[in-house]
């Protein structure tokens, strides 16, 4: 596939897979990086129906990560997960900012780390702002701190198991609470 020619019209998953294989091709972007984002964005948005996956661009990715969960989401941890998110995330961002503008083209992530001093790239602060919920508190770096705007709320689910929940604005409201709730649910094995 010929991909890089002027801005493709073509917004399909397989369009976007061509858009990794491009990057890395070039140089880009790390080949480990485009490896594990083409591997996040064929598990993820391989859940969709063709007619969904015709247009990544319109995709709801928290909708994605959902359906994801609940059909696939077993074999993976809460923290595997947000970095799945993170990485579909990036992968549609760039792919959208070239077809914006193809010869102004630079990475997200590219700009991100000259923006903080080369530190980690934009997925893993992605996942740093979006993951809310750890099992066990020795596990947290020290930047995976709870703000000080912010609540900590241990629960004790098991005789043997805490789990803290961080990063609760103090003005929380009952819609932010049943989209976190509906997360947690969709984590939940079911028994038959």
């Amino acid at each position: 596939m010929r991909f890089m020619e002027g801005v493709m019209a073509d917004h399909s998953l397989q369009s976007l897979i061509g858009f990794l294989d491009y990057l890395a091709s070039k140089g880009l972007m790390p080949r480990n990086t485009v490896a594990g984002r083409k591997a996040a964005v064929s598990k993820v948005l391989g859940v969709l129906d063709p007619e969904e996956q015709a247009d990544v661009t319109q995709i709801d990715v928290d909708s994605a990560m959902t359906r994801f969960i609940n059909l696939e989401g077993k074999g993976y941890t809460p923290g595997s997960l947000a970095v799945y998110k993170s990485r579909v995330v990036s992968a549609i961002s760039d792919f959208q900012t070239y077809n914006s503008n193809p010869a102004g083209f630079k990475l997200a992530s590219s700009q991100k780390k000259q923006g903080n001093g080369g530190s980690k790239g934009a997925e893993t602060s992605t996942v740093k702002k979006r993951e809310r919920v750890t099992e066990d508190p020795a596990s947290r770096r020290s930047d995976h701190q709870a703000a000080p705007t912010a609540n900590v709320f241990p629960i004790p689910l098991r005789a043997d198991l805490v789990v803290r929940i961080h990063g609760l604005p103090f003005d929380l409201t009952a819609a932010e609470a049943e989209k976190i709730a509906s997360v947690v649910k969709a984590m939940a094995l079911t028994t038959t």
